[in-house]
Parts: C-alpha cells; sequence; structure tokens
C-alpha cells in the first residue's frame, strides 16, 4: 500500500487531482475517475465493518478504535454491519496478496543475489518456514499469473459488497508502532500483540485487503493508545476514490477524528 500522507481529507484530494493525468485515467484518453456529488449525510452511509481477524489478530486498542468509529456512524443514523466479508476466505486473500507483492521485492535484487535466493529456496525443506520468503521472492512468472487471476476473483467479490456497502471501515494495522527488529531474519521477528507474539507478516494483514484487488483506501487518526497513534482504514470501491474521500469525511465529522501534531 502507499500513497501520499497529509493532515486531512483535503489534503489527500488535493494531492490525488494533483497526480491525476490530465486527459486521460488508466491510460485510456478521455477517461476520468467517476465524481462524488459532495459529503453523504451520515443517515444515508452503509458501512460495513471488519474489526478483528483470527488469522491476523489485532490489539484491543486498535480493535476498539474500528468498533469505536462504528458505534458513532450508527448512532448518527448510519447503516453499519459487522458480518460482511468478500466470499473469498481471508487465508486466500492474504496468500494471494503476498504472491503478488514478493516477487516485485525480489525483481529489485541484483542478479546474482536473487539467483543465490533462488538456489537456497529451491534446496530447502519443504516445512523450512524461513524459505516461505524467499520461496515468493523467486517465485515463476506461472505462479504470479496465477495469483493475478485470483486477484480478479478477489475484486469481484468485493465489488459486490460495494454493491450495497459505501465503505468498510477496519484496522490499519495489527497493533501501534513497536520497536522495529532488524537483528532476527524477518521470517524469525515477532510482534507483541497484547501480549502475544505474532509473526512479522501479519502486519501486511489489513494493508493487503485492499492493495492486492486495487481499491482505494484512506487511514485516518483515530486518537491514541498509550500514548502511540492508531488509526482507522476506510475502504471503498474500486476507482471510487472521490466518493471514498466525500464518505471519509462525513466518518471523520462523526467519529470525530483530526489530525493532531505531534509533541514537537
Amino acid at each position: 500500500m502507499s500513497g501520499p500522507l497529509g493532515r486531512s481529507v483535503d489534503d489527500l484530494e488535493l494531492m490525488l487531482r494533483t497526480t491525476l493525468t490530465v486527459g486521460a485515467f488508466n491510460g485510456i484518453p478521455g477517461a476520468a475517475l467517476p465524481t462524488s456529488d459532495g459529503p453523504p449525510d451520515p443517515k444515508d452511509l452503509r458501512i460495513a465493518v471488519w474489526a478483528d481477524e483470527a488469522m491476523a489478530k489485532v490489539s484491543a486498542g486498535c480493535r476498539d478504535a474500528v468498533t469505536g468509529f462504528a458505534a458513532k456512524l450508527e448512532e448518527a443514523g448510519a447503516l453499519v454491519r459487522d458480518d460482511v466479508r468478500p466470499s473469498i476466505g481471508p487465508d486466500h486473500l492474504f496468500s494471494t496478496y503476498l504472491t503478488l507483492l514478493w516477487p516485485i521485492v525480489g525483481a529489485g535484487l541484483p542478479d546474482p543475489v536473487w539467483h543465490d535466493l533462488d538456489r537456497w529456496a529451491r534446496s530447502a525443506a519443504a516445512d523450512d518456514v524461513s524459505a516461505i520468503a524467499p520461496r515468493l521472492m523467486t517465485a515463476s512468472h506461472k505462479a504470479w499469473l496465477k495469483a493475478d487471476s485470483l486477484r480478479a476473483k478477489i475484486a469481484a467479490s468485493w465489488a459486490q459488497i460495494f454493491e450495497n456497502y459505501d465503505a468498510m471501515i477496519m484496522p490499519v494495522a495489527p497493533t501501534t508502532a513497536f520497536a522495529h527488529n532488524t537483528e532476527d531474519e524477518y521470517i524469525d521477528r515477532v510482534v507483541d500483540v497484547d501480549g502475544e507474539e505474532r509473526p512479522y507478516m501479519d502486519t501486511l494483514f489489513w494493508a493487503g485487503l485492499a492493495t492486492a484487488p486495487g481499491l482505494p483506501s484512506v487511514a485516518v487518526p483515530a486518537g491514541a493508545v498509550d500514548g502511540l497513534p492508531v488509526g482507522v482504514q476506510i475502504v471503498g470501491p474500486k476507482y471510487g476514490d472521490f466518493g471514498l474521500l466525500d464518505a471519509a469525511r462525513t466518518i471523520c465529522d462523526v467519529a470525530g477524528a483530526a489530525f493532531q501534531a505531534p509533541p514537537s
């Protein structure tokens, strides 16, 4: 997941408009992102909620930020449901994202390093967890194309959700900021989530939900937990960037979400 950083939805819209190619969209001359009619009334919003997931456990503070937004939206009259999910299971959503992501990382490696990694991944035992990332980084084009085909099915399953909902709110990450571990191998690193050690790879789960199918996503501030900022991710339909930004404006107003400058 990548994108501009700003202090408000207005900042994000300004940067979106600045980066769009004039006179074309998605390589199609004359095409453009659909426009929006402006921020919706809270009573007109239809919001799906995904606050936690067993395979990518979320800390209580990050989960409460999402459910807190949901409660305020429901109180303001929005339709809020917490039982809406893509028809494709979270394990397939995540594995597809990783299969699409890691070869891109591997492609940036110098050729000698990539070939050494490939040889090591091929020689490692099938149950060697330390070979997971190397195998993905050196995956064949065929494997990537199979994942890309599943990506299309994932996108279709999300499109079905957004036929009935304007946005889905979810965590940005499983926990607040943590001390970066540069000593251990990536596959051996863990993140503490409410006293439970979870794989570093879990930190990619929530970002991957929107990234793999190419959905627009906005991360907005939701206060702090133990002095560290926490956010809520708002995901919308593909190519619905401007509509999502307007929905985010209303959601932020209802939830009282606003940028706070860090202490100097």
